[in-house]
């Protein structure tokens, strides 16, 4: 009579070749999965003008923004207060990047409209200068890393060149 744990050795040895060979097919199937994902993105950025949508309170902010978006690499869109961006977030337009000064005026903050942003827009960030530290947790909790926090200054291009 067999011993059943020796045949049972038996045939694990005999095809572990077998076993290898169908990690090796499930990985490169992931790779290549992977690698028809880049490509897709690679080519939205070489058909598809990004769209970028400014909240900042400042004026000067919007103006200096437009100079430098003014190559048409970038469509700009600006908006002085959450009203104004929810307009923008509400004529569904594609905005692949909202990026939210925390502090705004009349107490307004690019804060109130984080859900919104997040639900339209393929990328969110909140530019600050000084953002209280339960808020920063909060935001990082609740979004999962959908939303990143910008310590200001930084220059709209090196923004840009992060996420488009």
């Amino acid at each position: 009579m067999t011993d059943p744990i020796q045949t049972a050795f038996d045939f694990v040895t005999r095809n572990r070749p077998i076993r290898d060979t169908a990690d090796a097919l499930e990985k490169s199937r992931n790779s290549i999965n992977e690698a028809t994902t880049e490509i897709r993105k690679l080519r939205l950025r070489l058909t598809h003008t990004p769209t970028v949508l400014l909240v900042d309170d400042e004026k000067k902010t919007g103006e200096m923004a437009r100079r430098d978006c003014s190559d048409g690499k970038v469509r700009l869109l600006f908006a002085l207060d959450t009203d104004g961006a929810r307009d923008h977030l509400a004529s569904g337009e594609i905005i692949d990047l909202a990026i939210l000064d925390w502090r705004l005026k009349n107490g307004e903050s690019g804060g109130d409209i984080i859900d919104e942003c997040v639900a339209t827009c393929r990328e969110t960030c909140v530019l600050t200068g000084v953002m209280p530290p339960d808020d920063q947790a909060r935001i990082r909790e609740q979004y999962h890393g959908q939303v990143k926090i910008i310590s200001k200054p930084i220059a709209l291009h090196e923004l840009l060149n992060m996420y488009l």
